[in-house]
């Protein structure tokens, strides 16, 4: 049976709303900027997202630079990833999202409503996120309104970062990798192979000291990404729409700050300055009084080796 419920985190002085059954427990601020705090996978017993050592989830003041507020989850950026100046205006760094308190409504035992509209950027963001009866997967559907009379262009992304165990393997169906190489997110115009062409790749493969920041693009329609741990024996996937999130930002940390953690990002567009995607026409324009309408799913697993996505319900399916 499905629990929506309001909890109490230990040291935590923000409200908490958690969605759980027999098999996950999900956990969601939303005074932090609608953060998935906790993907918890019952029969492991482990959170398979990411928490900052030294950094506790917190509301954080608009316009805070993100790399100093920034304490693990899934959290959301809009209307631009990078810190940039577009018709005049300034956007904040990973955009408004992140660091406003958003609205939320219980709208039945297995599902809530999470909102919140946006100070420079005229949008309101919309969230629906259920958890079924006997489900591992979070279903979540994003709506984004343009609450104006003329069109906007966006980037908008889902930012969950993970944990790196002993043997942490990523899989993304890319075709093709941009390597970043300055903090305006511009990148190469030629890409190379993705790294993932021939299936899963380690993470100590793929980091290298420090950071390493790429986009991943070319991805099926029915795209995914999984990011397990073979000692651990649990991974989180997620699945979403390769039409409407074109692009994963991939980011490996490897002692950047002391910290060890990887973030796979579905994103409608890049590189990540909403200036730099406009001027390359990568960015998504959204109509005056249009919506922009998307489903995802996060779900926890037990890995399989290479796979070739998952199922309906969210279950692996073996390559």
């Amino acid at each position: 049976m499905t629990r929506v419920s309001t909890v109490q985190l230990p040291g935590a002085d923000v409200r908490a709303v958690s969605l759980e059954n027999d098999h996950v427990r999900v956990v969601v601020l939303p005074e932090v900027g609608g953060m998935i705090h906790q993907f918890i996978h019952k029969v492991s017993g482990r959170d398979l997202l990411y928490h900052h050592p030294r950094l506790a989830a917190r509301p954080a003041y608009y316009r805070a630079p993100i790399d100093d507020w920034w304490a693990g989850g899934v959290i959301e950026g809009l209307p631009s990833g990078f810190a940039c100046t577009v018709a005049g205006e300034q956007l904040p760094d990973f955009g408004e999202l992140w660091s406003e308190p958003w609205d939320v409504e219980v709208m039945s035992d297995e599902s809530i409503r999470l909102s919140c509209r946006t100070r420079i950027c005229p949008v309101q963001m919309t969230r629906v996120m259920s958890l079924r009866e006997d489900d591992l997967a979070l279903r979540m559907r994003h709506r984004i309104d343009n609450l104006s009379e003329t069109p906007i262009d966006i980037l908008w992304g889902i930012h969950p970062t993970l944990p790196v165990g002993p043997r942490t393997m990523i899989q993304v169906p890319a075709q093709t990798e941009y390597l970043m190489h300055d903090t305006a997110g511009s990148v190469p115009n030629q890409g190379q192979p993705s790294p993932f062409l021939k299936g899963p790749r380690a993470f100590s493969d793929l980091a290298t000291p420090g950071q390493r920041f790429s986009y991943l693009t070319e991805l099926p329609e029915s795209a995914w990404f999984a990011v397990w741990d073979e000692e651990w024996r649990v991974g989180m996937g997620m699945i979403f729409n390769g039409t409407d999130l074109p692009c994963t930002w991939m980011w490996l940390i490897d002692g950047w700050r002391g910290l060890r953690a990887v973030t796979v990002e579905p994103w409608m567009g890049w590189p990540g300055s909403l200036a730099e995607a406009i001027r390359v026409g990568r960015a998504r324009t959204l109509a005056a009084g249009g919506c922009i309408e998307t489903d995802t799913a996060i779900t926890a697993f037990a890995p399989l080796g290479p796979l070739r996505g998952f199922d309906a319900h969210g279950k692996p399916i073996a390559a």
